[in-house]
């Protein structure tokens, strides 16, 4: 029976092959430093598979060679084939070759092999709010995992899980400044780790002030988001992309132009005069004359305004400048 030991003594390491990609790989950092937590020593992460006594296995499927041979060998993997954001959590013996015993995480994706690196955490008694509720870990001398631990996750009910961050101000304003600065990557590191233990998938990021895609600084935060699932937030980005190009057309300020003043004055005046008009002189016939003049004047002045804007550059000689809020320079 298969059955891995972890502890400083009989040691383990991580594999994780470059196919995976760059989230993966620092997901299993995080995971390897909740085993120092908990455990007292820090496994080692290789890109490969080499011989030990034990190790843990993450792959994602038809990530490559290691992922085809893992699933040839171990047919409860193939149950999370074309899912989504699923995975495999097995204890095997001897999964390849020159690994007597080995924990393998095999992902429909690349958030399911996360999420099943985090399942680790969660088995070492590791809460997601490591990292945010001055939450010690557990000591342990040892920690043992049998082939009863293994099994199959079922793929989400919910297609969209996450969060918008509420209070953002003051609470977690202050929170971010005095920490890291800004809303930038840095604190959205911490967010997103916090949001992939809770096996999330989405996130609503900070609005108020705030440009989640230019405050990384650059656009770090895009960065850090695209590590866990590049094709979930193709759509999402090209939006934003969008939206940022739009934005940088725009003219950093917007005019008022005075050009208009007179205009507006003009055309309230003459409306109170001919109000004054129907109310003041007795005969019908005259006091709707002099309205009609009173309008025909107000409408006049409102046309002439249009006709020389267009026609000359009086209007730009006389605006002026406020600046707006959000715009990019």
């Amino acid at each position: 029976m298969a059955t891995l030991e972890i502890s400083k003594d009989n040691g383990l390491y991580f594999v994780i092959p470059e196919e995976c990609g760059t989230g993966v790989k620092k997901v299993a950092g995080k995971v390897a430093k909740d085993v120092e937590g908990t455990l007292s020593f820090c496994p080692e992460i290789c890109e490969t598979a080499v011989p030990a006594k034990q190790a843990v296995i993450a792959v994602t499927a038809g990530s490559g060679k290691l992922a085809e041979t893992l699933c040839s060998k171990i047919s409860k993997l193939g149950q999370v084939e074309g899912k989504r954001e699923s995975y495999a959590f097995i204890v095997a013996e001897n999964p390849v070759e020159g690994i007597e015993s080995a924990l393998v995480i095999y992902g429909s994706d690349k958030l399911g092999t996360i999420y099943g690196l985090f399942h680790l955490s969660e088995l070492l008694g590791v809460t997601a709010m490591v990292d945010w509720g001055d939450c010690q870990y557990v000591k342990q001398d040892s920690f043992i995992l049998k082939e009863e631990d293994s099994f199959v996750s079922k793929e989400p009910s919910v297609k969209y899980r996450g969060f918008f961050i509420n209070d953002e101000w003051p609470c977690c304003g202050n929170w971010a400044t005095s920490h890291f600065g800004s809303f930038n990557a840095k604190m959205y590191d911490h967010i997103f780790e916090y949001l992939l233990r809770m096996k999330g998938n989405y996130l609503w990021p900070a609005m108020w002030a705030e440009n989640f895609m230019l405050d990384g600084p650059d656009l770090e935060s895009m960065k850090l988001a695209d590590e866990p699932d590049p094709e979930l937030n193709s759509k999402l980005k090209a939006t934003l992309y969008q939206k940022e190009a739009a934005m940088r057309k725009q003219p950093a300020t917007r005019g008022f132009s005075l050009w208009y003043l007179p205009m507006i004055l003009n055309l309230i005046t003459f409306i109170m005069l001919a109000g004054v008009a129907l109310i003041v002189i007795s005969n019908t016939y005259l006091s709707y004359f002099v309205a009609g003049i009173c309008f025909y004047i107000g409408m006049a002045g409102v046309l002439l305004t249009i006709v020389g804007v267009k026609r000359t550059n009086m209007k730009e000689d006389i605006t002026i400048r406020v600046e707006k809020r959000g715009v990019l320079a």
